[in-house]
């Protein structure tokens, strides 16, 4: 059993990881059938062993949702724009992607370009790039900015079009309701599944699409390590558990070992960023957060625990061998999207480097438009 488990991650953990570090589309694709897969695990545990009509509903509006996330970046209206001397400022000239454009002189020739996208919350535009050409400047605007203002498009509008896709899950619920209207046992817990799964999974293709693959690796590792310190902490101390009657093998000592290895990961996820030694409230701030991260996925595998028991369910599937189901590999990491959220949206409207005791740290790449 062990040797099995092994096994898989060594395949599944490079795959995944590999799939991380390349973006989108590739991770959004991952996640849509990996919401398509919970989906069916979470019909299979609230309907003991069944497939039902409900839960094919709840997966095919997981997939669509998030694949609706790689897909409207693509084709949202953007369009190039010349901007006039004044619209630019001459005393601050437009920024450059690359070396050449950025040493070219200002001439009486050169020609202001403005990239500018549709906003999907207020009906108007916002700048995503600019870029220009003249003298010196090998090029159009298009070629030097297109790819890298496709990945701005992205990010600028992650959230509002992650909102737009969300809004599947209201007549996702409602005809989930309709189904189940004889089973009034599982139907609120399939409503339940679907925002739990829908707003998890969202939120952490957003936390990728904003904050790119590093940040999303640290949450990972996280993770990771509160799993791994919870484990041999109630190995190694046992004591009084956690939840009896929910999960009988956690113990407080797991969840005090996975919170220290947790926070532990993330101090040195954050030194691994070129953060000075001294700034020491950064150290501490990173440490906590890793603790409430281990507090918070602890709290998620708890409850798909008392879900599986609710139901007299032991796994939620057998899809990873000797692992279980993908509920019972990522339970921990979906409970975390919920700090994510407003998190990640106090960001967007706060931008810039978080500042603490003196010191600046960029979470968030620069974004080159705003939607607020």
């Amino acid at each position: 059993m062990l040797m099995t488990r092994v096994l898989s991650a060594l395949v599944l953990a490079p795959l995944f990881l590999g799939v991380v570090w390349l973006g989108s589309p590739w991770f959004e694709a991952l996640f849509a059938l990996m919401g398509g897969i919970m989906a069916w695990e979470w019909s299979r545990i609230s309907h003991r062993g069944q497939f039902t009509a409900s839960g094919q509903v709840m997966g095919f509006t997981l997939s669509l949702m998030i694949a609706l996330t790689a897909i409207l970046p693509t084709v949202w209206p953007t369009e190039w724009r010349e901007m006039t001397r004044e619209e630019v400022g001459l005393a601050a000239p437009a920024p450059a992607t690359d070396k050449a454009a950025e040493s070219a002189p200002i001439g009486p020739d050169t020609r202001f370009y403005g990239y500018y996208a549709l906003n999907p919350l207020t009906g108007g535009e916002i700048e995503l790039g600019r870029g220009r050409v003249g003298p010196g400047v090998f090029g159009g605007p298009r070629d030097e900015l297109t790819d890298a203002n496709i990945r701005d498009v992205s990010r600028t509008l992650a959230l509002p079009m992650m909102l737009w896709a969300g809004l599947l899950l209201v007549p996702a619920a409602a005809a989930v309701l309709v189904l189940e209207r004889k089973n009034r046992e599982s139907r609120w817990w399939d409503v339940t599944g679907l925002l739990y799964l829908g707003v998890t999974l969202l939120a952490l293709v957003f936390f990728r699409a904003a904050a790119g693959w590093i940040p999303f690796l640290g949450l990972l590792v996280m993770v990771w390590a509160t799993d791994t310190g919870a484990y041999f902490a109630g190995r190694a101390i046992g004591g009084a558990k956690l939840a009896p009657r929910i999960s009988p093998n956690k113990t407080w000592a797991g969840l005090v070992g996975g919170a220290v290895c947790s926070g532990l990961a993330a101090t040195l996820v954050l030194l691994a960023r070129d953060v000075p030694p001294q700034a020491q409230a950064l150290i501490m701030v990173a440490f906590v957060v890793g603790a409430l991260v281990a507090v918070v996925a602890q709290g998620g595998d708890l409850f798909e625990s008392f879900l599986k028991r609710r139901f007299d369910q032991k796994d939620s599937s057998h899809i990873i061998p000797g692992h279980g189901g993908l509920l019972d590999r990522f339970d921990g990491l979906l409970a975390t999207a919920f700090l994510l959220v407003p998190f990640l949206v106090w960001l967007f409207q706060n931008p810039g480097p978080v500042r603490l005791g003196g010191h600046s740290l960029m979470i968030l790449p620069p974004l080159t438009g705003t939607i607020w």
